[in-house]
């Protein structure tokens, strides 16, 4: 059986080459709606049950930490991956206290992408190994910080 999955970013050409590339290499997971918002987002996790949602951080309306933590709320059974640019050890710490399975990194290999979605559907946790310490081994990132959300 397919992993569901819900692409949540604010960027429309984003999503679509996600959606092509997970289509085109990744038969056992289909995508079944996107969202480019938090508010969104939520209501598609309730309507659509996904078994995955692939959230960004930073998204307009209802930021993707709200989100997370509203939709683990909701659906307990949905497990959401985080996917983002935004890398920094404070935000990766906030989307885990929010309920995250996961978190990789925008600038990872679509690939690693796709054995995040496949272990966070089987109920394991997977932190990208370029994420800054102490959950991965890449440098220390200075992005924007948490508060200028």
């Amino acid at each position: 059986m397919a992993i569901r999955i819900l692409l949540v970013d604010d960027s429309d050409d984003f999503r679509i080459v996600v959606r092509q590339f997970l289509g085109e290499s990744a038969p056992d997971v289909q995508v079944v709606g996107d969202a480019g918002d938090g508010n969104t987002a939520i209501q598609q996790a309730q309507a659509l049950k996904p078994d995955v949602v692939s959230m960004d951080v930073k998204i307009p309306n209802t930021d993707g930490v709200v989100a997370t933590s509203r939709i683990v709320a909701l659906i307990p059974s949905v497990k959401v991956l985080a996917l983002s640019l935004h890398r920094q050890a404070k935000l990766v710490q906030a989307m885990i206290d929010a309920g995250v399975s996961g978190f990789v990194s925008k600038n990872d290999a679509y690939e690693e992408l796709i054995l995040a979605i496949r272990a966070v559907a089987a109920g394991e946790n997977y932190f990208s190994i370029s994420l800054p310490p102490p959950f991965g081994v890449g440098e220390p990132s200075d992005e924007d910080d948490l508060d200028d959300q």
